[in-house]
């Protein structure tokens, strides 16, 4: 039995790829915010930021005077299996959010494009430079808890900071 969904929603143009790392566009955009969820989505009819993969995330100051976002993960989401790729390990863990924003923060471009949108995580430009091996502000607490701080305080992160997460293993 075919359990194939189709969805229409109106672009001006056919997306060039459906890496959310490299897109630039908004046709791009527009395809993988329907595809792949963050931590947090924007609720366009409220005006509200939401939970996401994050089920909740508290905001504090750390000794230096940072913004320290901790955000705690639903446990048991699964990243899809497709037809001919069979996972491994599909639930969604810290592990994987740091991968997927040190991948975003790559230093290059054929890899990711939007480093230079998320310069405002502690470490985050070192590491795009490859001065660094990790980012300073990506920290796993635990198999559910991430904690991203902030090497200046951002009152739009939870917008502009929130990055599509995709499976490490796929």
């Amino acid at each position: 039995q075919d359990t194939s969904i189709f969805i229409r929603y109106p672009i001006t143009a056919d997306p060039e790829q459906l890496n959310p790392f490299i897109s630039d566009t908004i046709t791009v955009s527009t395809v993988t915010r329907n595809i792949f969820e963050g931590l947090t989505r924007y609720n366009a009819d409220t005006g509200e930021i939401e939970p996401a993969l994050a089920e909740s995330w508290e905001v504090t100051e750390n000794d230096e005077g940072q913004q320290v976002y901790t955000f705690n993960l639903r446990q048991g989401v699964q990243f899809h299996n497709l037809p001919g790729l069979e996972l491994e390990d599909t639930e969604v863990t810290a592990d994987d959010i740091i991968w997927n924003y040190e991948t975003a923060l790559a230093g290059d471009e054929s890899i990711s494009v939007i480093a230079p949108n998320l310069t405002f995580i502690l470490g985050a430009e070192e590491f795009t430079s490859g001065e660094a091996d990790s980012v300073a502000g990506l920290d796993m607490i635990d198999d559910y808890t991430v904690e991203i701080t902030l090497a200046q305080s951002d009152r739009l992160f939870l917008i502009n900071g929130i990055i599509s997460i995709v499976s490490p293993e796929a």
